[in-house]
């Protein structure tokens, strides 16, 4: 199907259906660029316990009399000493690059954790497919980040070598101990550098990528169409279309009950809010109406406009049962509602005259 043909953006379904098959937006490059800010990060917190770590090692083995003492013994010293220095060194930088990863997934795409993303696809080892994504759109911007990066780089090394030349070549007169020190300097200016760069690529990468992704994700209307009639059968979303409707129906009506002329309760677990205006209606209207929690709400509305509440169960009951919300009374209730109403003309008018 060309791609052409996809004109629609993805249903909340799809996004959905995709994210379970581990279809969601990545971006290598910010991955590295949160690596790379770990790594940035230790080489500052560490680098004064890295360089006595390496001192002490180093003058550990350069003191060592290797021509007359040379032995097995000393040889698996030294080992193990290489060994602690070296966990030393790079174990909490391996620890702090892991959880980076773990985090750069996480403010990616959310914790997710698909079985359809791991399952082997053999569809993966079809060289016509594999022909296919090497000429992709994805593979071009591949080479074209790539390529950018690698001149970059290239660059930047160029001009950092050509900056500091001098230095370089002094590094040999440097007492030896000390060239750690100036060892890690360069790399801290080096990585600086790099971080900056990565951050960039990183967040330019990620855009993009979520714009791919939305692509991907397009649907045709014919697919949309399809969709909906799957939607429609499916009992549970059924089930949150009613839960929805009744929701803004309960809104609805609880804003149509400040409009009411009289709330009839049987008292408690029914509301019926009739409108009723003389020289206008023809007929009383149900304006809301609503069993326990939404009965509740009507009747707080009632209090909150001065509404007259008139317990009735009979009524209550009836309306309830075979009146709907906008509908006229029934002839058959007029002499019962026309009760209730007289009875509401009158505290009014008694409160008038007190007042």
């Amino acid at each position: 199907m060309a791609n052409s043909d996809k004109t629609e953006q993805p249903t909340q379904k799809k996004k959905n259906d995709e994210r379970k098959k581990g279809n969601v937006v990545k971006s290598r490059e910010l991955s590295n660029a949160f690596t790379l800010a770990g790594a940035v990060l230790c080489i500052y917190i560490m680098s004064d316990s890295t360089i006595k770590s390496l001192k002490i090692f180093i003058a550990s083995f350069l003191n060592r009399d290797f021509k007359n003492q040379l032995s097995g013994n000393i040889v698996g010293e030294i080992f193990k000493s290489g060994i602690h220095t070296f966990l030393k060194v790079f174990l909490p930088l391996g620890m702090v690059i892991l959880v980076l990863g773990v985090v750069s997934h996480v403010v990616q795409s959310g914790l997710l954790f698909s079985k359809e993303a791991i399952k082997p696809k053999f569809a993966k080892l079809n060289p016509i497919n594999g022909l296919k994504n090497m000429f992709s759109q994805q593979a071009v911007v591949s080479l074209l980040k790539n390529t950018i990066l690698l001149v970059v780089l290239s660059y930047i090394g160029y001009s950092f070598v050509k900056n500091n030349y001098f230095n370089i070549l002094k590094i040999e007169d440097v007492y030896f101990p000390y060239l750690i020190y100036s060892a890690i300097d360069i790399i801290k200016k080096l990585f600086n550098i790099a971080l900056i760069i990565a951050v960039v690529l990183g967040a330019a990468d990620f855009a993009y990528q979520i714009y791919a992704h939305r692509q991907k994700l397009k649907m045709t209307k014919q697919e949309v169409k399809e969709e909906f009639k799957q939607m429609e059968g499916d009992p549970l979303i059924k089930s949150q279309i009613r839960q929805k409707q009744r929701q803004l129906s309960g809104k609805r009506m609880i804003q149509n009950a400040k409009e009411a002329t009289v709330i009839i309760t049987n008292p408690t677990h029914l509301s019926i809010a009739i409108k009723y205006e003389r020289n206008m209606d023809s007929a009383p209207i149900v304006v809301a109406k609503g069993a326990d929690i939404l009965a509740m709400k009507i009747r707080e509305i009632a209090k909150e406009n001065d509404i007259p509440i008139i317990e009735n169960k009979p009524l209550a009951r009836m309306i309830y049962k075979e009146v709907e919300v906008d509908e006229e009374v029934p002839r058959d209730m007029y002499e019962a509602v026309a009760q209730v109403l007289v009875a509401v003309y009158k505290i009014k008018n008694r409160y008038k005259k007190n007042r």
